[in-house]
């Protein structure tokens, strides 16, 4: 039932088509003069069915002599010789065609698809002349149309007798719609990819605010869809979209000013996309050569008249420099270029005519001569021939060679490998039968290309998306051609997407089409209501941009080199190629040579008179705390762990105690000896042995030890990243070098200095001989100096290099105080056993005057004996006792 009713259908249709052609006149004799009319007919036992765009049409429809494509005939031609000359393709088998000028119109495609193909092949009725008295033959199939019209409307048609139909240059996204166009194949890929090849060249030039004029056909309209859809999908914005008709109207110039003029007032997208046919092309481009404020408009063409508009029109080169075209890849054609080259009059004349019956005509319209004597024009030579014509390159060879292998698989499975067509072919002549069983086949095809890349159809029935993305240069054209100023730049494939590999026009390579410029790094796009449109927010120094905000970033990273995210803040730390590290071991350094050159004077001289009465065992307790504190220099600079820390923290304190500590106990003890009244008693003296001394020093350092402990226990030595506020630095070292928590490791020694000091001042007018008191004054002087100083250069590092400053201040200050130790305390002894040993005596000692100042001793006349001679006998003979008691009980 259901079959019956579909043949119903079909016969309605067909009913409509034969009263409208009949109406039109379409039995009637052909007319030999319309150039539309004509068929070219190569005689075979399987014909294909060719629709080519020989010429155009004019505004009434009708086929014109604007000649398109006049040399396609001939590329069928060559073809079916290739064919029939192949052995292993198709044995015994020759392969003909029918090629049918479409004039690119598709009431007139119709018209000859009824005429010249349905009718004597399918429909087994009269027939035109052309065609009528041939014998029935076996139609595999139609090739074309060329456009995506003329292709519909040929398809709607097929379908109804399941005739496959392989285009080789539509390429509207509506016939990859296989519920309408099931019959329907092409050999190239649908305008969607193109849009998409476009949208990626957009992005890959880094632009992203375009136009788009397009076509009012289905070519135009759809393709535009396809682009925005595309641009929209990878955020490139169509700032403006105009409509231009297809066909040229009484105002049509006025039309395309109006539509580039409103392309100019986008100042910003610089870069036009051009979808539409070459006829409409040809009518923009009139326009911009003719006005020179269009000439700054950069054209991207579709494939639809890029390296498709009429050769001999040369005065579109200046308005097409620089334009950027798209065009499916298609292979070379060098050997029809050569062919059509030779062809001359001779060659298509008589009984030939038939062959190629375009040509005559279009040799007679490019050379301007005629056949017959007219006035005023001249004859044509037999042996006129084009030298210079170079052919638009297509997919016509690909789309018949579909045809081909699916003929000859279903020749092999039909006849089994058999020579010839065999009787079940032969009977389906003049029905659509074969055509119908070869559907699956050509759907089935795949082949090896003459490019050597292998060929088949995708689920769609499309071609491979392959395309040339070619530019123009108005210095590469030939004087009567404009094909050779395009020039291949890159291509397109949907592997590689798009892949430059030629310089770019000038023109192009400067283009800015954008919306507005890429913001600097570390700014956020604050989006307007177009996308590609946006407002420059710059972030704060520790924030990123994020799209269309800032983002802050955490408290130990910072914003990358390119502004687009986090990267951790790198960390510093002491080293020894720092003007920092070097500054500490140096003084550290210096110090610990002065301090060993002292220690070794001082126990070389150590029972010598000036030595002993400076408290050697004190002396000795002094310079190692010297030496202990000048070791701050390797602490500090060391790579920071939980030991150096600990050793770090150590020294800090104890350091400094011990020297303060031993310094106090030398001040005490003169103190005790020149401010008793009268003679000290034998246990008196006994306190001012060098033992109980010593035992006093270690109890005054005792806190200390007590005090270290405790905040040993209740803060242990940790490693700590300091981290700036201000920029992006961060520094590794021990946390309790860096802040506040130093004053626990230095509070106690400072309390020892002020004590010490105030004891120094207020017994600083001793006898001459016994000036210590004077010495650690100026000493303690000093150092309160350096220790003010410190805090003041400690707590005010604001820079980056903060943390560095730091550690340098407090190294250099504890190594400075130590030196002063060294130099002022030390320094005067040393000198007056090195340069005048004959003071270092008793007696000397007991004759000496104080000077009141850090300098070596000085000897001065006899003076007179008095009080003060008194307590210097008194204060030696003291010393001296408790020396020589100490010594008898040592060797007791």
């Amino acid at each position: 039932m259901a079959e019956i009713y579909k043949h119903a259908i079909w016969a309605l249709v067909m009913l409509f088509f034969l009263m409208r052609f009949v109406k039109s006149g379409i039995m009637d004799e052909d007319d030999e003069t319309d150039l539309g009319e004509v068929v070219q007919y190569v005689d075979g036992d399987i014909l294909i069915a060719v629709f080519v765009p020989v010429t155009s049409h004019g505004s009434d429809m009708k086929c014109n002599r604007v000649y398109n494509h006049a040399t396609m005939p001939e590329q069928v031609n060559m073809f079916l010789e290739k064919i029939n000359k192949d052995p292993l393709i198709l044995p015994g088998i020759k392969l003909g065609a029918i090629v049918i000028n479409s004039c690119s119109s598709e009431n007139h495609s119709m018209r000859m698809l009824f005429k010249n193909v349905l009718m004597p092949h399918v429909m087994d009725l009269n027939c035109s002349r052309t065609v009528c008295n041939k014998e029935k033959r076996i139609l595999a199939g139609v090739v074309g149309g060329a456009s995506s019209g003329v292709s519909m409307d040929l398809a709607s048609m097929l379908e109804i007798y399941h005739i496959s139909q392989v285009s080789y240059w539509a390429t509207s996204t509506d016939l990859s719609d296989k519920s309408r166009f099931k019959y329907f194949f092409r050999t190239v890929p649908a305008d969607s990819v193109q849009a998409e090849a476009m949208a990626d060249f957009i992005l890959k030039m880094r632009w992203n605010y375009v136009s788009v004029v397009y076509a009012d056909t289905a070519y135009g309209i759809k393709g535009f869809q396809e682009l925005s859809k595309s641009m929209k999908s990878k955020g490139v914005c169509i700032a403006v979209s105009q409509p231009i008709t297809q066909t040229e109207s009484a105002d049509d110039y006025q039309q395309i000013v109006s539509i580039l003029d409103i392309l100019l007032q986008q100042e910003r997208a610089k870069a036009v996309i051009l979808f539409a046919t070459s006829s409409v092309a040809l009518r923009v481009l009139k326009v911009t050569s003719n006005t020179s404020r269009y000439k700054n408009i950069s054209w991207i063409a579709s494939d639809g008249w890029s390296a498709n508009l009429p050769t001999q029109d040369t005065v579109y080169a200046d308005a097409l420099h620089g334009t950027i075209g798209f065009s499916l890849k298609f292979p070379s054609i060098d050997a029809l270029n050569e062919r059509v080259r030779n062809l001359t009059i001779r060659d298509y004349k008589g009984d030939n005519a038939s062959l190629n019956p375009w040509w005559q005509d279009y040799l007679k319209h490019t050379k301007n001569c005629t056949t017959q004597a007219e006035p005023g024009m001249r004859v044509c030579d037999e042996d006129e021939h084009i030298p210079d014509y170079k052919a638009s390159r297509n997919a016509l060879d690909e789309s018949m060679t579909v045809f081909v292998h699916a003929l000859d698989a279903y020749h092999r499975n039909t006849c089994q490998s058999a020579r010839g067509l065999c009787d079940e072919m032969a009977r389906k002549a003049g029905t659509e039968e074969v055509a119908k069983a070869l559907f699956q086949h050509v759907k089935d095809v795949k082949f090896l290309t003459s490019e050597r890349r292998i060929f088949k159809f995708d689920e769609n029935q499309d071609g491979p998306p392959l395309y040339n993305i070619m530019a123009f240069d108005k210095k590469r054209v030939l004087p009567h051609t404009l094909l050779d100023g395009w020039y291949t730049v890159g291509t397109y494939d949907d592997i590689d997407r798009v892949n430059l590999t030629s310089d770019m026009p000038e023109k192009v390579m400067l283009l800015n089409s954008v919306c507005t410029d890429e913001c600097n790094p570390g700014e956020a796009k604050v989006v307007s209501a177009e996308t590609c449109c946006w407002v420059c927010q710059k972030c704060t120094i520790r924030e990123y941009a994020a799209g269309d905000k800032c983002v802050q970033c955490g408290p130990h990273d910072m914003p990358n080199a390119n502004g687009t995210g986090c990267t951790p803040i790198p960390i510093n730390e002491m080293t020894y190629s720092s003007g920092y590290t070097i500054a500490c071991l140096t003084f550290g350094i210096f110090g610990l040579v002065c301090t060993a050159i002292v220690t070794g004077m001082y126990w070389k001289h150590r029972d010598s008179a000036i030595v002993r009465a400076s408290g050697r065992e004190l002396c000795f307790f002094v310079l190692a705390g010297v030496f202990l504190t000048l070791l701050n220099c390797f602490a500090v600079t060391a790579h920071p762990t939980a030991l150096s820390c600990g050793l770090s923290r150590a020294i800090l304190a104890l350091g400094p105690a011990i020297i303060y500590a031993g310094l106090l106990m030398k001040t005490f003890r003169v103190v005790f000896i020149f401010q008793s009244k009268g003679i000290l008693s034998t246990r008196t003296k006994g306190y001012l042995e060098p033992g109980p001394l010593i035992f006093l020093t270690i109890c005054v350092l005792s806190v200390q030890v007590i005090i270290l402990t405790v905040w040993m226990v209740l803060s242990p030595p940790t490693v700590y990243v300091f981290y700036a506020e201000t920029d992006f630095t961060a520094f590794r070292t021990c946390k309790h070098i860096c802040d506040e928590r130093v004053y626990v490791g230095l509070a106690y020694p400072f309390l020892i200095i002020l004590v010490c000091t105030i004891l120094a001042t207020v017994n600083r007018n001793v006898p001459t001989g016994f000036r210590e008191t004077m010495f650690v004054g100026f000493t303690m002087y000093t150092t309160c100096v350096t220790w003010i100083a410190f805090q003041a250069l400690f707590f005010t590092q604001v820079d980056k290099n903060r943390v560095e400053r730091q550690l340098t201040t407090l190294s250099c200050a504890l190594s400075i105080s130590a030196i002063t130790v060294l130099l002022c305390l030390f320094g005067p002894r040393c000198y007056t056993i090195l340069r005048h040993p004959e003071l270092n005596t008793s007696e000397a000692m007991m004759s000496r005057r104080s000077n009141g100042h850090c300098n070596p001793d000085r000897a001065v006349p006899h003076e007179p004996v008095g009080t003060i001679s008194g307590e210097v006998n008194k204060a030696f003979s003291s010393i001296q006792e408790g020396e020589n008691n100490q010594r008898t009980g040592s060797t007791g």
